[in-house]
């Protein structure tokens, strides 16, 4: 009798040891699954501000020589925001903070002197770009946007004004949904 016992605490000691394998085995995978999406999210994200970054270094270089035709120059801000999906927009504005250039069909009306990437570009002499917090727009009554910004330095060192693109809130969401 004693026997069966035994063979029986034996089989449990030895079913409980595996499913205690499994349990780690399991966790241990869904760990490193965890972070391989955490890091291609991370990724993405990354990617998504150094396309548009690339877009504003080249316009911003351009802006330090010259003042480019309207026509011309908003035609190419359209396209490149077309170019790139996660752009709501794309403009231009001068030392004071009014738009001068948008890739919209028409360009806005008001300033953008109070926001704190137009202030952060006017006060700080540095070529980085400047990632915003969740704001609002004035333009419409869409979704919040993050707002990408540069400053544009013109070539005696003074502020000439900030490149500005949107990008949609949703855009971020739409992608980490699926």
């Amino acid at each position: 009798m004693r026997i069966p016992a035994i063979l029986v605490a034996c089989v449990l000691g030895v079913m409980t040891w595996k499913a205690l394998d499994a349990k780690k085995a399991a966790l241990a995978s869904g760990s490193s699954d965890i972070q391989n999406l955490a890091h291609s999210l991370a990724e993405h994200a990354s990617h998504t501000i150094q396309a548009v970054d690339i877009a504003m270094a080249g316009m911003v270089d351009l802006l330090k020589y010259r003042d480019p035709e309207p026509q011309r120059f908003n035609k190419y801000l359209a396209e490149t925001a077309k170019t790139l999906p996660q752009l709501r927009g794309i403009g231009v504005a001068d030392a004071s903070g009014n738009w001068t250039y948008s890739s919209l069909p028409e360009i806005p009306r008001h300033t953008i002197s109070d926001r704190s990437y137009f202030v952060y570009h006017r006060d700080t002499p540095d070529n980085a770009i400047r990632i915003s917090e969740l704001i609002q727009s004035r333009v419409d009554d869409r979704s919040s946007m993050i707002v990408l910004s540069k400053r544009i330095t013109k070539l005696d060192g003074s502020f000439g004004g900030v490149v500005a693109s949107a990008i949609d809130k949703d855009y971020f969401s739409g992608f980490y949904r699926k």
